[in-house]
């Protein structure tokens, strides 16, 4: 939970990071989000890592609110069966 946690909290404005700041994080939250039984909200990691390494920028921002979402879902999800 931590680590997805920190994935979460580094994502916030990583769309306009220089670099590659923000396919790595996207990489960093898709295994957090698989490693903790999240495929949803892996799998939309990975489109978004997809689209920001195409370039499409604007699709990745669209799609951040969605990814938070999940993330959170998959947050109450681990604290309710780890008795969190």
């Amino acid at each position: 939970l931590k680590t997805i946690q920190e994935q979460k909290a580094a994502l916030a404005g990583a769309a306009d990071s220089p670099g590659d700041t923000c396919g790595q994080i996207l990489h960093g939250i898709k295994g957090a989000c698989l490693n903790a039984g999240g495929r949803r909200a892996g799998a939309l990691s990975a489109e978004l890592e997809d689209a920001y390494h195409e370039g499409r920028i604007d699709e990745v921002r669209k799609g951040l609110p969605e990814l938070l979402a999940q993330i959170g879902q998959l947050e109450a999800e681990v604290r309710k069966t780890s008795g969190a």
